[in-house]
């Protein structure tokens, strides 16, 4: 694993959440809203307003942005070529990458996006493909408790049709959103 992973899942699972997230087109792409929480505590107001530039952070209090550093500085140093060799320039060398508060927030912001279309895809009978590298959806409401019969039938035509398959609505959602990733990243 690498130390960029490392961090990803320190940040994922550590006492910081985005809460309030909304999108919203801007001029050069999508436009994001949403406050930080440091476990229940309300710490700070985000918003990129998808016009190019950085992610602005308002902090409430200037003790809970030097909270978040104090915690930044605990992550093993990250290099560009971590990211992906797309960062690094024909004969330039590999440097340390900067993990900042905008970054740590930006990767709660994606591990939120990715959870809210997770449960979207839920709400429908769904299936990841790994052979094919694919998520399929297929109507039938999964929450509905009438439905359960149908839903039961509709899974088991959807196994047919993908018998290398995997039903993301029967597994752990920690689980479907780990398919969710790869798909995203295939």
């Amino acid at each position: 694993m690498s130390n960029y992973e490392i961090v990803k899942r320190n940040v994922i699972n550590g006492a910081w959440s985005v809460k309030a997230l909304k999108t919203f087109k801007g001029r050069e792409g999508v436009g994001i809203n949403c406050n930080l929480y440091h476990e229940t505590t309300k710490i700070a107001e985000c918003i990129d307003s998808g016009n190019g530039g950085c992610l602005d952070i308002d902090y409430i209090d200037n003790k809970h942005r030097d909270t978040l550093n104090e915690f930044i500085k605990l992550f093993p140093v990250v290099m560009w070529s971590e990211l992906g060799s797309q960062y690094i320039q024909p004969n330039e060398k590999d440097s340390a990458y900067d993990i900042d508060d905008e970054t740590f927030i930006n990767i709660l912001i994606d591990h939120e996006l990715k959870y809210k279309e997770l449960n979207k895809l839920l709400n429908r009978v769904a299936i990841y493909d790994p052979i094919k590298n694919e998520i399929y959806t297929y109507k039938g409401k999964m929450r509905n408790v009438i439905n359960k019969v149908n839903n039961k039938l509709l899974i088991d035509h959807v196994k047919e049709q993908h018998p290398d398959g995997i039903v993301l609505n029967e597994i752990k959602k920690v689980d479907a959103l780990k398919h969710l990733k790869t798909w995203h990243n295939g």
